[in-house]
């Protein structure tokens, strides 16, 4: 069985959601807005597992990952691993995210007006485009402790 780096999954999820948003409001440029509709449920759907696998690391006191080692220990009380998720930049920005691509997802599916969402759906694509390469860039959460440890003792 292959050994997966400890902060694959998490940054695979983000860099898929990043270029998936990409690929959205490109398809929404080019007026191919079906395509588009799709993509933006699949990137919520990714957006909301990169989140609920952050959570987990919490639950499970994984030390590994920068962010939790920063803001959680092994005393604290299940709730309060759950809301340490939100309570730091990096966790708090992947919240908002995560509710930036839901409220594009919902409003694809409640807003009939067509017009109104093949323009939306372009703007809200790049935003969330920009948010994303911000987050999986400068303000990662899935960093690796002991990659920062490796490179503080060279």
């Amino acid at each position: 069985m292959t050994d997966i780096s400890v902060d694959f999954v998490g940054n695979a999820l983000l860099w898929g959601a990043t270029i998936g948003s990409f690929l959205g409001a490109f398809l929404s440029f080019l007026h191919k807005h079906e395509l588009a509709r799709r993509l933006i449920f699949l990137i919520s759907v990714v957006l909301l597992t990169a989140s609920a696998y952050l959570v987990i690391q919490f639950l499970n006191d994984n030390f590994s990952f920068l962010y939790v080692a920063q803001n959680s220990n092994v005393l604290l009380p299940v709730y309060y691993k759950i809301s340490a998720f939100w309570g730091a930049h990096e966790g708090s920005f992947l919240l908002m995210i995560v509710l930036l691509s839901l409220s594009i997802t919902f409003s694809n599916y409640f807003i009939r007006n067509k017009n109104q969402i093949m323009q939306s759906n372009f703007y809200a694509l790049s935003i969330l485009f920009l948010y994303l390469l911000f987050i999986v860039t400068a303000s990662n959460p899935f960093t690796s402790s002991l990659i920062l440890q490796s490179m503080e003792q060279t």
